[in-house]
């Protein structure tokens, strides 16, 4: 399995080995980060507004 994170790639297995279907599949850490990513992308925009509007107002 790969993360991709940006320009990060990480390949391996993760954690201890599912047993009979305990863990996430693949489909389901893809759409955790893709969530991730998503709110990471709206909180580095707010933090940016916000040092924006800082500067605005002197």
């Amino acid at each position: 399995m790969a993360i991709e994170i940006g320009s990060l790639v990480v390949r391996g297995t993760f954690g201890q080995p599912a047993k009979s279907g305990d863990g996430l599949t693949e489909e389901q850490v893809q759409e955790m980060v893709d969530r991730l990513r998503r709110d990471m992308r709206e909180v580095i925009s707010n933090q940016i507004a916000a040092v924006e509007q800082r500067i605005r107002e002197g």
